[in-house]
């Protein structure tokens, strides 16, 4: 859940003082008269308020670099709302409902900013149970994020870079996604009923189609755990899951905590710590290949044996290797998330890196570029 844990081996000793009520003191510094508000990102809530503000249709923009004003240090990514006229009170109700400070200043910050916009989303719903999908809906319905249930049918008519900004495949095998295949079992029982055929299958080749379409037109595609896989044999990526066809005897990672390094200078991380721990079960790992546009390891594992907590074999194959990896595909990118980053609703410490995937969905993909490298 992202929080520093320091163990004492000594007795604390201190002079205690008994209290009957703690009451929390006002959230930041939210003045009427104020030119601008200022919200930082290190905080989860801080995209529920985020939502909540562009539903509303407040206007907001974030930094795209650090800055100081009235003598603090903003971090580059910093929620920044202009105070117009009515701002104050809404904030000021947000702020103490999501507990999330907000500071209002007398100056506009001098830096370079972008809009952040209400993104339109999208989540693979495929036929076959998925877990992860429920996961996924519950941790982004608790910080108010929008979004639709995206079925085979509507990608296989493709279009879709009219309709969504970014699309979530969660954790689903190749043979899940593109044919509807249960993961553990290929047949039904002798005596169950057929599916209606509307209820069979997956994408197929009309959807690998459409999602590459759409990626080529701007649009986000995010991919969870063995739905990466889809996205490097399907899409063509330049990119190579190293533990692919790995046997257990030579790798696994039962659930286990293991520390990876983040590139803070990418809009991805921001406001996440430079090391986090992330959550790997039967997770894909990168080697990114030569592309004519760079593709970017945001994050690495950068230890000889990364292991924080739980059972690690093979920590080797891991040395050097991206665990989140954003590639670029002509006017759009992909996103390879090598981890459990929304693991059963529970892995609090990671999900800012799901966030900002999908608010820098629209607005933050760098222009179009002719053709993918050969090399693959």
């Amino acid at each position: 859940m992202g929080v520093n844990i320091i163990e004492m081996k000594t007795p604390l000793e201190t002079e205690l003082v008994e209290t009957e009520d703690f009451v929390f003191g006002p959230v930041g510094q939210i003045g009427a008269d104020a030119k601008t508000y200022l919200f930082e990102r290190r905080y989860n809530n801080s995209f529920a308020l985020l939502n909540e503000l562009l539903k509303n249709k407040v206007e907001v923009y974030w930094s795209d670099a650090e800055f100081t004003v009235q003598n603090k240090k903003y971090p580059a990514g910093t929620f920044i709302v202009p105070g117009k006229s009515g701002a104050a009170p809404r904030l000021k109700t947000l702020s103490e409902k999501f507990s999330v400070p907000v500071y209002g200043v007398s100056e506009a910050p001098r830096v370079k900013k972008t809009q952040a916009l209400l993104p339109r989303l999208g989540i693979y719903h495929p036929w076959t149970a998925n877990k992860d999908e429920g996961w996924t809906r519950l941790v982004l319905d608790n910080f108010k994020y929008s979004y639709k249930q995206l079925y085979n049918k509507e990608i296989k008519q493709g279009k879709l870079a009219g309709k969504y900004d970014a699309v979530i495949i969660p954790d689903a095998s190749i043979a899940a996604i593109v044919d509807g295949k249960r993961r553990w079992r290929s047949s039904s029982f002798v005596g169950s009923p057929k599916k209606p055929e509307k209820y069979r299958g997956g994408i197929g080749r009309e959807g690998i189609e459409a999602l590459t379409a759409f990626v080529k037109a701007g649009g986000t595609l995010i991919c969870f755990g063995e739905a990466s896989d889809f996205a490097i044999e399907k899409l063509h990526l330049p990119a190579k899951n190293v533990l692919k066809d790995v046997k257990r005897k030579d790798f696994y990672a039962p659930g286990s905590l293991l520390e990876i390094e983040l590139d803070l200078s990418q809009p991805l991380a921001y406001g996440m710590p430079r090391r986090t721990a992330v959550r790997l079960t039967g997770s894909p790992t990168f080697r990114l290949l030569s592309h004519i546009r760079e593709s970017k390891a945001v994050g690495y594992y950068n230890q000889e044996n990364p292991l924080l907590s739980g059972w690690l074999v093979g920590a080797e194959k891991l040395a050097g290797r991206t665990a989140l990896a954003e590639i670029p595909v002509e006017k759009g990118r992909v996103i390879l998330f090598g981890f459990r980053v929304q693991s059963r609703a529970q892995t609090f410490g990671t999900f800012k890196l799901l966030f900002n995937a999908i608010n820098t969905s629209r607005g933050a993909v760098p222009p179009a570029y002719k053709g993918l490298s050969s090399d693959r």
